[in-house]
């Protein structure tokens, strides 16, 4: 496997986990704020959209090897600060605010992903690299919803939120201190 497919497979996988602790208690975290299951379907599916409406925009920007590590990083970034707001706030409009920009964050982020193991696949190797992206990301997205609900009865959601953005934190320096900046 191509070195730099590896660099890009670890980083993500990282930052999949770390988005992947949150799915499973979600509507606990929006009751505690106040709503209702209603409103944390709502809240839930908001970053779909916010992604859909700035995925809009992004399909227009100019393929460029520079601007998927670029835009990959910034997916990190945003993602990690964004969960670190809730770390410190946890209200309902904060939650509108951190489901938009995780939309952002996943309309940058998941093109230059794609793009990055695209343009590293091995030739002639492209679904069994494909595919090992999938065993990878399958049992992380299990583990961290094991994990979270003891997390979140053992030191409450703002550790949860510290987690999840030291993670994401993690796949950027990771990212960047491994992937070739020079080609």
């Amino acid at each position: 496997m191509n070195p730099k497919l590896k660099v890009v497979l670890i980083s993500n996988s990282i930052f999949v986990f770390a988005g992947s602790l949150l799915v499973p208690l979600y509507v606990l975290l929006v009751s505690k704020q106040g709503g209702n299951i209603g409103l944390a379907g709502v809240l839930f599916g908001l970053p779909f959209l916010s992604s859909f409406l700035t995925g809009t925009f992004v399909i227009f920007l100019k393929d460029n090897k520079l601007l998927n590590r670029e835009l990959l990083q910034l997916n990190f970034l945003i993602r990690g600060f964004t969960w670190l707001i809730l770390v410190f706030i946890q209200v309902i409009p904060v939650l509108v605010l951190t489901q938009l920009l995780i939309g952002i964050s996943e309309a940058i982020g998941s093109p230059a992903f794609n793009s990055l193991v695209s343009e590293n696949l091995d030739d002639k190797r492209h679904i069994r690299e494909w595919g090992i992206w999938e065993l990878i990301k399958n049992p992380l997205v299990f583990l961290a919803s094991a994990i979270s609900g003891f997390i979140v009865i053992i030191w409450g959601f703002k550790m949860l939120f510290l987690v999840m953005s030291l993670l994401a934190f993690l796949s950027l320096l990771y990212f960047r201190a491994y992937y070739p900046k020079n080609n």
